[in-house]
């Protein structure tokens, strides 16, 4: 399963591929990182979505036809 990771990184907000630094979408909100995260990951699911903001969360994408579904602890 594809693990990219939604962080802070200067004044905006990365989705970057879970161990890397190379950044493949960037947003001035958490929102809207991750708003975009959910649509430019799609046709790579199955895949995780893990989001280091105030408070972790976890998402994960079965079917590119899925819906996103948070993970709960």
């Amino acid at each position: 399963m594809n693990i990219y990771v939604i962080e802070r990184a200067g004044g905006s907000w990365v989705l970057r591929p879970f161990g890397r630094q190379d950044a493949m979408i960037s947003g001035p909100t958490l929102d809207s990182a991750k708003e975009q995260a959910f649509e430019y990951v799609r046709q790579r699911a199955p895949c995780q979505i893990r989001v280091m903001g105030d408070a972790f969360e976890e998402w994960r994408l079965e079917r590119v036809d899925g819906e996103w579904e948070e993970v709960a602890e």
